[in-house]
């Protein structure tokens, strides 16, 4: 067989029309599932988003390179994504509007290319429709592509530029013409995303050292696709250098240890073995597809023998020929992983880039998939080869002797490569099917508003924060700790900048640790300018900020002029007395005493003073407050709920740190309101994802008054009880009272019967069945533990009674403890 370079085909199979149609619905295919994504909600909003949405804004404004706050657009931002939605905007058009059908098409033309480039180079047809199916499934890609973020142009043009470099390698008809498409693909792929330097980092390396031809034609091939490739970065970074002066560029260095980079590395890639993402619902045979999906991810090591395999032949240049040139997509795909993984570790490694965030190994995913499709298929090739000849030569595969999985199956006296390709397929498509059925699940998930966040998410359609912002216009300087949320100002064509509006964020990325958060507050504050405002956003979607409402309110100088309950406003007023800060003093004086022992002793120490309660915890980490605090409070008189609690018995009175909390220097303290009827007791704890760190505890607020119950009961001014059982039983007014002496948890473990018969059958409750009406309650309920002793107080009905019925049963049977009380104490 003559070697691929001297193929005017380069060494491509035919597409088809058949396989051409199978790979356009493949990629329509992905395309769909990111627009079925966005759903009533629209495009998926990050924090980046909304820079890249006003950038392309004031560029199809004629305004330039600008953010939202007027402030230059500059390197950190790659100008690939906003100058495309400016473009396509036409002037007509929102960008907003452009960006989901641009990331659903990108997505589905990099399937497209993906499927292409396996279906031309692959001898297998299984692998190439797999590898076209697979990548057209992928969930971290659609769920990316849905976003409104430059992840799915860095894939695209990676693929296209990988795609060409492949075909120039490989020979065949217009070389030089695949040389340019390769260099502009890989240009725009750098231009997209910072990172994608890796596009055209790895492509010069192959043109340099596998270009199949003599060093001084390689070199010339590397230099005119390196002048090609750096010129939109190089006339970006030109244009940096005109508008801003760098002297004054912050160091960001922070040294992350390179085992906790490669530790995230590892949980990033076998995310993709999952059938859906960590948070998902997905139900059915989900260890199965995971175990398949890690059985085909440990095929990768494979690619090592692609790479390994040196185009080059020293037999064939001393045979007068010329190199052999690649031909092979695993080779090429494989060496920009490398280079990408390479880039990314330095990156991370080098800059506080606070770990290393999913999306950012997103690029990695189709290349790795051609890596995997690619090595199978020269194994597979091989096996039928040494069936077919009996030689273990490598190269002695012809074009029609490994046709695929097929072909090793069939194959004549090798068992053992059938059974590898059997599984090798199963495997294959046992991940490919828990993608599918994980892409179901996710769109269901985005379209029901669960997980993400566009335009008309109600986070942002019904904030309470931006709709006081729009109904009172701000005029002056406005500060905050995430001034991206104004850029929503814009939709519907209300511009806020025709306000005056300038914003600066809150310099709390940084702060120091050295000094009192109020200290650093103040810091800041005496470079802001006096009448300038300051919002404070604490909504569903907000930056893990150290300073929200509760921490602005302590510092002298800012006045409250709205406080909502995603939000607040403050105006800069220096007239202010200084005052002090409560939560310090509420931490200080539970430490001395004041407030008795804790109601709570568990990850939070929790303290009752007055109309509040005091959540503390030292140390405390951004873990510790991450979950959601759920609170439970059960009113003493049940009339006294809500009428849209009555029903559960309780109010739901739930809140997160961010809303009453503050941190202080190492530890971190929340006070929160309690309702304005009387509590009896509540419950309250946390529900993170680790079961190692849930924690749930209840306790009574009417301390003082089982004491005095107590007390009475045991000094014998209640007298004697009305019935000696289990439980001693006291009638006093319209409390029942429960006390057992010595007494635990076991002999309170089971449910209490209590059954009322009033003497008017008028005062029964609607629909109360057999003339009584049932209060049975659980100790918990109505009871504490003192010292040993049990103690429950029952409020009764205020009409006449005529008998009561109460006792304990477990359940499914019979009371094992029963006794009838009347008004007159007879038994």
């Amino acid at each position: 067989m003559p070697a691929p370079s001297s193929d005017r085909s380069g060494g491509l199979r035919p597409l088809g029309a058949g396989f051409t149609l199978f790979l356009l619905a493949a990629a329509a295919l992905g395309a769909a599932s990111v627009l079925l994504r966005h759903g009533a909600w629209g495009v998926f909003l990050g924090l980046d988003s909304l820079y890249y949405l006003d950038a392309a804004r004031n560029l199809a404004a004629g305004e330039g390179f600008t953010h939202f706050d007027g402030t230059l657009y500059t390197l950190m931002w790659p100008p690939l994504y906003p100058l495309l939605l400016a473009v396509l905007s036409l002037g007509l058009f929102d960008p907003a509007a452009i960006a989901g059908p641009l990331g659903a098409a990108a997505f589905g033309f990099a399937v497209f290319v993906v499927g292409r480039t396996l279906a031309r180079r692959l001898r297998s047809r299984f692998l190439a429709v797999w590898g076209g199916l697979s990548a057209a499934l992928a969930v971290p890609l659609a769920d990316q592509a849905a976003w409104a973020m430059t992840d799915s142009l860095l894939i695209l043009f990676s693929v296209l530029a990988l795609a060409e470099t492949e075909s120039f390698l490989a020979g065949g008809r217009r070389r030089s013409g695949a040389l340019v498409r390769a260099a502009v693909f890989a240009g725009l792929a750098w231009a997209s995303r910072l990172v994608g330097a890796a596009v055209p980092g790895a492509a010069g390396l192959l043109l340099l050292f596998c270009g199949g031809a003599p060093f001084r034609q390689r070199l010339r091939h590397t230099l005119v696709f390196s002048v090609i490739a750096a010129a939109p970065m190089g006339l970006w970074f030109l244009r940096h250098l005109w508008v801003l002066d760098w002297t004054g560029a912050e160091s960001r260095a922070a040294h992350r240890p390179l085992a906790g980079l490669l530790g995230e590395l590892g949980r990033g890639l076998l995310d993709w073995a999952r059938p859906a993402p960590a948070e998902g619902a997905l139900g059915g045979p989900g260890p199965l597809l995971a175990l398949a999906g890690l059985a085909a991810a440990a095929l990768l090591p494979l690619a090592v023998t692609a790479l390994r395999d040196r185009p080059g032949r020293r037999g064939a240049e001393r045979g007068g020929g010329r190199r052999r040139s690649p031909g092979r997509p695993g080779t090429v795909f494989g060496a920009f992983a490398l280079c990408y993984l390479a880039l990314l570790l330095a990156t991370v490694a080098a800059i506080d880039l606070r770990g290393l965030p999913p999306r950012y190994l997103l690029p990695l995913f189709l290349p790795l998939l051609v890596v995997v499709a690619a090595t199978l298929d020269r194994l597979l090739a091989r096996e039928r080869a040494r069936a077919a000849t009996g030689s273990a030569a490598p190269g002695s595969a012809t074009g029609r002797t490994g046709e695929g999985i097929g072909a090793a199956l069939f194959a004549p006296g090798r068992p053992r490569a059938r059974t590898a390709a059997v599984l090798s397929g199963a495997a294959l498509c046992f991940w490919t099917a828990g993608q599918g059925s994980a892409n179901v699940e996710e769109i269901r998930r985005a379209r029901a508003g669960e997980i993400y966040l566009g335009y008309s998410a109600p986070t942002w359609a019904r904030s309470r924060l931006l709709e006081h912002l729009r109904e009172n216009p701000l005029s002056g300087p406005v500060f905050s700790n995430e001034p991206a949320i104004l850029a929503f100002h814009r939709v519907g064509g209300d511009d806020y900048r025709d306000r005056g509006y300038t914003w600066s964020c809150l310099p709390t990325w940084r702060p120091r640790r050295d000094h009192p958060v109020e200290e650093r507050l103040l810091d800041w504050l005496r470079n802001v300018p006096e009448g300038s405002f300051v919002v404070s956003f604490h909504g569903r979607w907000s930056p893990p900020c150290e300073y929200g409402a509760p921490a602005l309110r302590l510092v002298p100088g800012l006045r409250p002029v709205a406080e909502l309950e995603d939000g607040a406003v403050y105006r800069v007023d220096r007239s202010l007395p200084p005052g002090p800060n409560p939560y310090r003093s509420a931490v200080a004086a539970a430490g001395a005493g004041d407030f008795g022992p804790p109601l709570v002793r568990s990850r939070f120490e929790i303290y009752h003073r007055g109309d509040s309660l005091l959540y503390f915890r030292e140390p405390c980490s951004a873990a510790d407050l991450a979950p959601d605090f759920a609170l439970q409070a059960y009113p003493a008189a049940p009339a006294d709920l809500p009428a849209a609690s009555r029903e559960q018995g309780y109010e739901d009175r739930g809140f997160s740190f961010r809303e009453h909390g503050m941190p202080l220097d190492g530890a971190c303290a929340a006070i929160v309101p309690l309702p304005p009827y009387p509590v009896a007791r509540l419950t309250t704890g946390q529900q993170p994802p680790d079961p190692a760190t849930r924690w749930r505890e209840s306790a009574r607020l009417d301390f003082d008054r089982f004491r005095a119950a107590r007390e009475g009961i045991v000094g014998g001014a209640r007298g004697e009880p009305v019935v000696r059982s289990d439980f001693d039983l006291y009638l006093d007014g319209k409390t029942l009272a429960y006390h057992r002496a010595p007494c635990g948890e076991e002999e309170v473990a089971h449910r209490f019967l209590l059954h009322l018969r009033p003497r008017d059958p008028a005062d029964l409750p609607e629909g109360a069945p057999a003339g009584f009406e049932n209060r049975d309650f659980d100790f918990g309920e109505h009871g504490m533990i003192l010292g040993g002793e049990c103690l429950a107080l029952v409020p009764l009905p205020s009409h006449e009674l005529a008998s009561l019925t109460t006792g304990q049963w477990r359940p499914g049977e019979a009371p094992f403890w029963r006794a009838v009380v009347r008004p007159d104490g007879d038994r």
